[in-house]
């Protein structure tokens, strides 16, 4: 056998062990242990990131104390400032051609990719992050996703219990209600993966008590009512005269045509030249 022969035979080998060896580098990546000296945090919110004020202001107060802090969901939205120094991983969004299909068929297959995407978000952070923050609902597949990589990576699963994901879906089944089978299914999913987080942060008391007695929660658990953040002030005078006179918003506003007819008309301000 010639030396050309026995090198084209050694290619497939060659190709082959380096995929070997790379995977088995990422998946050592993945499943090795914790930094522990490093404080960080993934944020995972199935949505537009600008659109969730609350999951911002939580990845703005871990930034705040010196967490590395990665942020998982869709773009969209501008973020606050204050989130220039987050490693914001932006979903692709769900393909177009699914919205023709009905929600029976759509649904599954958008599932499907979201695992996918997310799942791959958190695989290719380096170091395993110390909690998994995600916002519910959609609770699925989000809460399967980090209650599993939290297991595989030595994380801490915190779960914001916006609303109920089940309760939602039986809106889209108005005559069977909770009593549809795919309610049945997202109840037993939601309560399964969800009770036994680290954490559980809740936006009222009500909500805390209820899932506490029904599902029987496991874990720190702690009401975080909404409030605004700590730069949220009242507005100055010179900041109400600049609102009504440079920045113009009435203008804006009626280009919106929801609000027509609801905004009062007036007349800014004339400047009253005092005489000396």
């Amino acid at each position: 056998m010639s030396a050309t022969q026995v090198s084209e035979t050694a290619i497939p080998y060659l190709v082959a062990t380096t995929i070997v060896l790379w995977l088995t580098w990422k998946i050592w990546s993945f499943l090795k242990p914790r930094n522990v000296r490093l404080r960080s945090v993934a944020i995972v919110v199935l949505g537009d990131i600008g659109r969730s004020p609350r999951m911002m202001y939580h990845a703005e107060s871990f930034l705040e104390n010196s967490f590395s802090t990665h942020i998982i969901g869709y773009a969209g939205s501008s973020l606050i400032p204050s989130l220039m120094r987050a490693k914001v991983h932006n979903l692709p969004e769900p393909s177009q051609w699914l919205r023709p299909f009905p929600f029976i068929i759509s649904g599954p297959i958008k599932v499907l990719l979201q695992i996918f995407h997310i799942f791959i978000e958190l695989f290719t952070i380096p170091n395993p992050p110390e909690f998994i923050l995600v916002q519910n609902p959609p609770s699925i597949p989000t809460l399967a996703i980090v209650w599993i990589v939290g297991r595989l990576r030595g994380s801490k699963v915190i779960i914001d219990w916006h609303n109920l994901g089940y309760s939602i879906l039986a809106m889209r089944f108005p005559k069977q209600g909770t009593r549809h089978p795919l309610v049945r299914l997202a109840k037993w999913f939601e309560m399964t993966f969800g009770r036994s987080a680290y954490a559980h942060l809740f936006v009222t008391k009500a909500m805390q008590d209820f899932l506490v007695k029904e599902w029987d929660l496991q874990g720190l658990k702690v009401v975080l009512h909404d409030r605004p953040p700590r730069r949220f002030h009242r507005s100055t005078p010179q900041e109400i005269h600049d609102l009504f006179t440079v920045k113009k918003p009435q203008k804006d506003l009626t280009l919106e045509p929801s609000l027509a007819g609801f905004l009062p008309t007036y007349d800014s301000p004339t400047p009253v030249l005092l005489q000396p």
